[in-house]
This record gives C-alpha cells, structure tokens and sequence, in this order.
C-alpha cells in the first residue's frame, strides 16, 4: 500500500465499524393501522368504505385532523356524523381507525349539574 492509502484505512474501518453497529442497533418500529377511503360528503355526514374492523360509535380521523363517530356500519360502507368543519373533506381522501370509542368523563362537575335541575 501506498502512505496516503496507510492513512486513511483506519479512518475507512472505523466508519464501516460505525455502520455495522448502528444497522446491529435499529429495530423497525412498524405499527399496523387500518385505512379506508372516503366514498362520500354530505351535511353533516360522510360514509366510507375499507376499514372492515370499525366499531359502532368508534372515533375515526380525517385529513386535517377532522373527526368522526361511526353511526352506520355495513358491510360496505359506514357511516359518520362529522365532529367538524367538513368543508375541505372529499371524496376520495383517507379515513383512520383510532381504537377509541365515544365517551364522556364523568366527575364531581357533571354531578353537580345534574342535581342543579
């Protein structure tokens, strides 16, 4: 070998050790999610098709942060009551399961005014 090819082979096994140590390191980090596609807008509504797994009055997201309850489930489509300004959802765009279901907390607020009546 030549003196500059001496100089830089330490510098050359180090990078490679690097490498190899980082690509030992990385563990992909994949999470499965459910996605269907919007078949229609309305007032207020919007059905779609393609998340089979979906449940009644289960939360579902939209583009833009745009949320839904599902109300209508098929076999084909479902139905959502829109939790939202709806005026840039259309046709066409994606659909998210998000796991969680309709709820309300319940505490000693929610108690008070229900005895207030």
């Amino acid at each position: 070998m030549n003196p500059s090819a001496d100089i830089l082979q330490p510098a050359i096994e180090s990078a490679f050790a690097q490498l190899h140590q980082g690509r030992e390191e990385f563990t992909a980090k994949l999470t499965p999610h459910e996605v269907g596609i919007v078949t229609k807008v309305s007032t207020g509504i919007a059905t779609f098709s393609g998340l089979p797994s979906v449940g009644y009055e289960e939360i579902v997201t939209f583009p833009g942060g745009l949320l839904g309850i599902a109300f209508n489930i098929d076999e084909e489509e479902v139905g959502v009551i829109l939790l939202g300004d709806y005026q840039n959802l259309h046709a066409g765009d994606e659909v998210e399961r998000t796991g969680r279901v309709v709820d309300v907390p319940v505490g000693e607020g929610l108690l008070g005014a229900l005895s207030t009546r």
